[in-house]
């Protein structure tokens, strides 16, 4: 919903050169503020409170609140629930935050999966980081205080 992230994320498709990506603006939350395409890949990279930049940006912490956290998940929830309606059979789904937290990322990857059983989570290659928690143990944490790194989590999904 912002062009200036979507000018961001074309600056950096270019850099790498990938030409096949396809940015667009809308309204994730619904499945028709998206693209009507059905992808083999879709990457849900949410809104989310940047807990992980902690390590960066340390005076974040003082602005963190729970209600922004279950405002982001809730916000999470919804745009990973429509992006799933463009996922085409056998397809893949990626859900990755720059949070650390539980809530925006096994709560959200937990809820989804409860409401959505034609999905399942899946190792993701290259394993990198730790396992997730709360059963997810196929998706990926990076600690800053392991890893050197903001804090980031990743779960691979495939639609059956």
């Amino acid at each position: 919903s912002s062009a200036k992230r979507l000018r961001s994320f074309e600056a950096i498709m270019e850099r790498l050169g990938v030409e096949i990506a396809k940015p667009c603006i809308g309204d994730a939350r619904t499945v028709e503020g998206l693209p009507p395409v059905e992808a083999d890949l879709v990457l849900v990279d949410p809104p989310c409170t940047g807990s992980g930049n902690f390590f960066t940006v340390p005076s974040a912490r003082w602005r963190l609140r729970s209600r922004s956290i279950d405002r982001m998940a809730d916000l999470q929830y919804r745009i990973l629930c429509s992006a799933a309606g463009r996922v085409s059979a056998g397809g893949r789904l990626v859900y990755c935050t720059c949070s650390v937290t539980v809530d925006e990322n096994e709560g959200v990857v937990n809820a989804f999966l409860d409401e959505n059983p034609d999905f399942a989570v899946v190792e993701a290659s290259p394993r990198i980081g730790e396992p997730g928690l709360r059963g997810l143990q196929e998706a990926q944490r990076l600690y800053p205080y392991l890893h050197g790194c903001n804090g980031f989590f990743i779960a691979k999904m495939t639609r059956t």
